[in-house]
């Protein structure tokens, strides 16, 4: 057996985690526990996990939604065993010295380096790979994208990850686990040296109608204030055919359907419009730099885009046995006020997984709209 993975509904934490402990513990040789539990969770969570596995890594977040196999449920609480069949080796640390702008993972940094034997820039990215789970600190006292970007400047190794969610919206209940203990503004990294064979896949349900654009002028805290040289509510409305007033007016659902995105080698990477404020200025997440060139794009039908590039992933993986899933949060609420979560969980019925709804994925650099995901052969 090379993975076990299950879920509890339970609203009693203790009732959920040892629900969920009786199942795991039917896995022998475990190496590596990872676990997305809801916000409304309590943090005694990981303290019982690690209690219950004393010499195993067990590592996860919070989130808005959870992931497991065959089902997409929200409120409660996944886990999945990964025994030594799937994992040779890993290392999980924890960096606390965390800030915007200013990121300090040396000591964490030679910690891996010194269990595993290899310098960090010389390991060997067909034979590990990581994953981060990142906490935004109390609204934003953390940029996660410096953090993503600090790791993946260091090595080749390809992580992947994600950003702690929580249920509503409410910023202040993400958290992230590991060590028997749960942090804030703070991130998990976990290295791997895998037994299997791995690879690396993203959606997203998008159309590109082509239409570039450059910032022109930002402010100290990457709000747009000129694309094209015009307010970017001026350049949406000329784009759109629409006034200046309704650009300013689109509610959440609106502003659901439209996009910036950075093509890298043919392929988006997306960024999230969060609002436009009175003067036409604009919030995007995570923040765009002066001067990048992007591409607005248009949001396509979850459901039968989601279920069309899974089938393209499966083709090119046909010797796919599990997956580690970070679907954007925008994405779930897409399906919950569609009324479509149902269907989008269909289409995952014959792939075991675990995954959870995230505040922004890490791939390469950090995206959001975005299914981000880890496969194992």
């Amino acid at each position: 057996m090379k993975t076990i993975t299950t879920k509890s509904l339970k609203k009693d934490t203790k009732e959920a985690v040892n629900e969920v402990i009786a199942t795991l513990k039917t896995a022998d040789n475990i190496k590596a526990i990872l676990f997305f539990a809801s916000s409304n969770h309590d943090d005694i969570a990981v303290s019982m996990l690690q209690e219950a596995f004393p010499n195993v890594e067990v590592f996860g977040c919070t989130s808005m939604g959870e992931i497991s196999s065959g089902s997409y449920t929200i409120d409660s609480f996944v886990a999945t065993a990964f025994t030594d069949e799937m994992i040779e080796d890993i290392k999980v640390v924890v960096p606390t010295k965390l800030a915007a702008g200013k990121v300090d993972i040396d000591d964490e940094i030679a910690e891996l380096e010194k269990h595993f034997g290899v310098q960090f820039h010389k390991l060997e990215k067909e034979k590990y790979y990581g994953i981060v789970l990142c906490d935004y600190g109390d609204i934003k006292v953390v940029s996660e994208a410096d953090f993503y970007d600090s790791i993946g400047d260091m090595t080749s190794c390809v992580f992947t990850g994600a950003t702690a969610a929580a249920m509503d919206f409410v910023f202040e209940k993400t958290r992230v686990f590991a060590k028997g203990k749960a942090h804030k503004a703070a991130a998990v990294v976990a290295l791997i040296k895998s037994k299997v064979p791995f690879a690396f896949e993203k959606i997203e349900a998008v159309e590109r109608p082509n239409i570039p654009a450059t910032i022109t002028k930002m402010d100290e805290n990457g709000i747009i204030l000129e694309m094209e040289g015009m307010s970017p509510a001026d350049f949406y409305a000329k784009i759109h055919n629409v006034t200046r007033e309704e650009v300013l007016k689109w509610d959440y659902n609106a502003l659901m359907q439209y996009s910036l995105g950075v093509m890298i080698e043919g392929e988006p990477f997306m960024h999230t419009i969060i609002r436009f404020f009175d003067d036409g200025s604009l919030k995007i997440d995570p923040p765009i730099r002066l001067n990048e060139e992007v591409e607005l794009f248009k949001a396509k039908d979850l459901v039968s885009t989601t279920r069309e590039q899974m089938a393209k992933i499966r083709e090119k993986h046909p010797n796919m046995t599990f997956m580690i899933d970070f679907d954007c949060g925008y994405r779930t609420m897409d399906a919950q006020m569609n009324n479509t979560l149902k269907e989008y969980e269909a289409i995952y019925n014959d792939t075991p997984m675990i995954g959870f709804a995230t505040y922004g994925e890490y791939f390469i650099s950090k995206i959001t709209q975005t299914s981000a995901m880890l496969l194992f052969m």
